[in-house]
């Protein structure tokens, strides 16, 4: 995601427990998202970031799919260890 203000650009990971209700099955009853890592990278990283991530199956991208869309730029390093965890 990009801050509204200056753009600078947030890529971060983790996991989404989401938990469904027994009466209405389709009606998620809880969300918790637990943030594994957080990166705040420069307004022009945009372009590489958007570029690297819009290729990836979403919502549903598994951490190997998001390890391999991810180039091998010193920024990302963080959140591609944080996805072999």
């Amino acid at each position: 995601m990009t801050e509204k203000v200056g753009g600078t650009v947030r890529l971060g990971c983790g996991r989404y427990e989401w938990v469904f209700g027994d009466r209405r099955p389709h009606l998620a009853t809880r969300l918790v998202i637990t943030i594994s890592a957080m990166e705040m990278l420069a307004a022009s990283a945009s372009a590489t970031v958007f570029g690297s991530i819009g290729r990836l199956d979403h919502p549903w991208s598994s951490a190997a799919q998001v390890r391999a869309a991810l180039d091998r730029s010193p920024a990302f390093g963080p959140i591609r260890a944080a996805l072999i965890a």
